[in-house]
């Protein structure tokens, strides 16, 4: 008799241990920002778009700056960024501050100015622009990766 009670006083032991370490208070996950996504970690350059087309090879491109062999950025949420851009004409780095718009679908940094948040997910950073060129403006878009 005395073994049953012990069994009985362990298991609502176990039992209510289990139950007061279950929450249940359905506290909702703070939803991820777009601010959240782009300090989440380092960015690398994957392609320069200009009218749909790749020209991170067109020698109008890398006639001024020079075939493109890497190229990171590390966006803080303090407001600052640091990027770097390794060429064939050698590396070249800038900080400078950054800054969303209100709905967050604008980027404003001194490296590029404002432009267009086109896709931001956790591994993608695509940027979109109209550049000139030669007298001509061009649709041009950015895409960095994780």
């Amino acid at each position: 008799m005395i073994r049953r009670e012990i069994y009985t006083l362990f298991f609502a032991l176990v039992t209510l241990a289990f139950f007061s370490s279950c929450s249940d208070d359905n506290d909702d996950p703070k939803p991820i920002t777009k601010t959240d996504l782009l300090v989440a970690h380092e960015w690398r350059g994957d392609q320069v778009l200009a009218a749909g087309i790749d020209v991170s090879n067109r020698p109008e491109i890398t006639g001024q700056i020079g075939q493109i062999k890497t190229a990171r950025i590390k966006f803080d949420r303090d407001g600052t960024y640091d990027a770097s851009f390794t060429s064939s004409l050698g590396e070249q780095t800038q900080s400078g501050n950054w800054s969303f718009n209100n709905d967050e679908t604008k980027l404003t940094f001194e490296l590029l100015g404002e432009v267009d948040v086109k896709e931001l997910t956790e591994d993608k950073l695509y940027l979109t622009s109209q550049l000139p060129f030669q007298g001509v403006m061009f649709d041009a878009e950015v895409r960095f990766i994780k």
